[in-house]
């Protein structure tokens, strides 16, 4: 469980923690709040044969963006923040 390379990426979200190895048709893995690291995770090096495999540390995991509120954790977060940012105040 090694090779794998360490990056950060910025989305509208927040910056996130992400780990490649190998290549070919590229397969994401998430998790609920553990974290990866560049020691790879067995479950993801199942994929990696046959696909280049990205695991993503989700907020506040690892070096992933921090929550700042209680709902950010939550998987509705998305949705809501949609929501906060569309809804302006009669």
């Amino acid at each position: 469980m090694t090779d794998w390379k360490r990056n950060k990426i910025s989305t509208a979200r927040g910056a996130f923690e992400v780990f490649s190895k190998d290549s070919g048709a590229p397969v994401c893995v998430i998790h609920h709040y553990t974290k990866f690291n560049e020691t790879g995770d067995q479950f993801a090096d199942v994929f990696a044969d046959k696909h280049q495999v990205i695991t993503v540390n989700l907020r506040k995991a690892s070096q992933s963006e921090k929550a700042q509120e209680p709902y950010e954790l939550s998987m509705l977060e998305p949705d809501f923040s949609t929501c906060t940012r569309n809804v302006r105040p009669a």
